[in-house]
Formats: structure tokens, sequence, C-alpha cells
């Protein structure tokens, strides 16, 4: 919530020493526009983890216009610190991971939509090479996170990021994976199973699953992408 954001930023910068660093997690916010809430925009930084954070090593460091060198610097220090991996982007939509990213989930979405093959999807993904397949990891990050991304990515780059609409359903049913208990798959202890109510809100789907189609498309739009 970037009202939410810009009020701490802002509370932040006028309760703290200079040369504090300040920084956002953000998945997809304009880093820019929350320093601007503040006295020294030179100071703010994003530092972007990724889920699930300890299973993933690498970090975006997000630098505005107005971040200083030193910022930088130092943000990139405590990153390593932390034993993950860092790398320096420019505040654009969705930065360059979830950019990129965001265009494979979306394509997946589109799949679901025709095939309405929830696991083949995933393990289409899965054998190719991804630690997870692409719905089960909308599911870890959070259906409302990614719909959120979906539609700041959409913002900036037009008509390839409308998301899927079944991405708008799940989130307007208030299904938000993992930490609802239910997603695309139901979470009860420590077992998973396609929840019933996602297979429901599918059009009937017109074809099988082809894998090899799909594997082209999910992997072809990063590629585009990037």
């Amino acid at each position: 919530n970037m009202d939410v954001k810009k009020k701490v930023f802002k509370e932040l910068s006028d309760n703290t020493k200079q040369g504090c660093i300040l920084a956002t997690n953000t998945s997809a916010l304009s880093v820019t526009e929350m320093a601007a809430q503040t006295k020294d925009p030179s100071r703010v930084i994003g530092i972007h983890f990724f889920n699930p954070v300890h299973r993933m090593p690498l970090v975006e460091i997000v630098k505005t216009p107005q971040t200083s060198d030193e910022t930088i610097a130092r943000t990139l220090a405590f990153v390593k610190r932390l034993k993950k991996i860092p790398i320096v982007v420019n505040d654009a939509y969705g930065f360059v991971v979830n950019r990129i990213l965001l265009a494979y989930v979306n394509e997946a979405g589109h799949l679901l939509e025709e095939t309405g093959d929830i696991t083949g999807i995933d393990k289409v993904a899965a054998d190719f090479g991804m630690p997870m397949g692409p719905l089960e990891l909308s599911d870890e990050v959070g259906l409302d996170v990614g719909y959120k991304v979906l539609r700041t990515l959409e913002q900036g780059f037009g008509g390839r990021f409308t998301p899927a609409k079944i991405f708008e359903d799940v989130f307007k049913a208030g299904y938000l994976g993992k930490k609802s208990g239910q997603g695309f798959y139901i979470y009860q202890k420590h077992e998973r199973r396609v929840n019933p109510k996602v297979a429901s809100m599918l059009p009937g789907s017109t074809k099988k699953l082809d894998s090899q189609n799909a594997c082209d498309r999910m992997m072809g739009v990063m590629i585009e992408e990037a």
C-alpha cells in the first residue's frame, strides 16, 4: 500500500539520525515515490528479498536517481553479510526479477484457463528445472501480492501484463495461498491438494495440456521480457 509506505517513510525521516539508511522491501512499488516523502532521498533504497526468503539467495538492491553511492555500498555490504547474492537494479515497474517472473506466472494463468490442469502446469515447470511450479509459487508468495504486482506492471507496460482472469477471481474470493490455507491448492498440516473451489471457477477446458507447448510458452515469455 503506497499510502502507508509514504506515511511510514515520512515518519522515519523525521525521527532518524542523518546517515541512517531507510530501506523498503517491496515487490513493485516505486522507491522513488517513497523517497520523495523524506528530507534526504539519498539515503533511501529498496532491498527486495524473494520468497521463500530462507531458500532464495538473490536480493535486488533498488536504487533511485537520488540514492547515494554510499547508501548503495553500505546496503550491498549488509546484504552480503546475510550470505545473500545482491544485484543492483534501477527503480522501475517490477524492477528486474518480477518483471520477468510475473510474465511467466501470468502465462501459466492463461494456460490454466485453457486446460484446467493445475498440477500439470506446475509439473511442466518443475520438470524444466524450476524450483517449484508457477501456481505453487503464487500460493507461496500470496495471490494478493501477485495480483497487485501484475496490476502495477500493467500500469507500466500495458496489456501484456493484464492479469489472467483466474488470478482476479481467486484474489476476490479471498483464496490467498498458503497464508490463508487455500489458493490453487488447499494446505492442511503437511498435505497439499488441488483446491476444488478454484477448479470450479475455471471455464470448461477446451484442450488437453500439451507439455512441450506449455513449457515453450512459459519460458518464452520470460525470454522475451528479458
